[in-house]
């Protein structure tokens, strides 16, 4: 995934940009604490710097979590990341199923790519 970088224990605070446009990321450090057991991520004391970045996709869990009303639905997947509903779309583990974080990554630049000609076209 050339252009993709994957900061690992670090959490964006705030986007920071202009007329619509993310310039830079103000992000915190973190470190892992407690156990195999009750592991948590912590904040690392004056840890806060800035990130420039053109682009951000936030990719969160490995298991989609999709609100319902109580009532099922029918969530159809088109090949381009599309879902029948509108706006909606669908990459990387959500789209793919738990895997390695390479295949996440291609997924989420394709979706954003596809969603980036999606929304000109609106």
């Amino acid at each position: 995934a050339s252009g993709i970088k994957v900061l690992e224990y670090t959490q964006p605070i705030e986007f920071l940009g202009e007329l619509g446009r993310v310039k830079m990321i103000k992000a915190v450090k973190t470190k892992l604490m407690g156990d195999r057991e009750s592991f948590r991520l912590s904040i690392v004391e004056d840890s806060e710097h800035l990130i420039p970045a053109d682009n951000v996709l936030i990719a969160v869990g490995l298991k989609p979590s999709i609100p319902s009303n109580g009532s099922s639905f029918h969530l159809e997947i088109m090949k381009d990341g599309r879902t029948n509903f509108e706006n909606v779309f669908i990459a990387g583990d959500a789209l793919l199923g738990p895997s390695y974080v390479g295949f996440a990554q291609r997924s989420g630049k394709k979706a954003a790519e596809l969603i980036n000609a999606y929304l000109r076209k609106k």
